[in-house]
């Protein structure tokens, strides 16, 4: 699958993002929104992150009854930081997913 980058002015780290590419732009934008106001918060709460993965895969993708893996990993000062969750919410799992790292990293 090919995978992307978020790049310019909203995070100053390498951010890669994939299995995304079969989404329609308004879900990717909305992704993405998300993705960098968790950067943002994170930046507040690490000491150097260098690095965010962000992998998306589909374990059910019957209509309306889609079910999605997302897979979330953040390198930090030498510690990797990583969550899992399967949902049928896209947007609701993206967000749960980063949420989960952003606990690991409080802790």
């Amino acid at each position: 699958m090919p995978s992307e980058n978020i790049r310019g002015n909203e995070t100053d780290i390498p951010v890669q993002i994939s299995g995304f590419s079969d989404l329609d732009d308004s879900e990717k934008a909305a992704i993405n929104k998300i993705i960098v106001n968790y950067i943002k918060r994170y930046k507040e709460i690490t000491l150097n992150m260098q690095r965010f993965e962000l992998h998306l895969k589909k374990i059910h993708a019957q209509e309306k009854s889609e079910k999605y893996q997302i897979d979330a990993k953040l390198r930090d000062s030498g510690k990797v930081y990583g969550a899992s969750l399967v949902g049928r919410h896209l947007l609701t799992a993206v967000d749960e997913v980063l949420k989960k790292i952003e606990h690991e990293i409080s802790k």
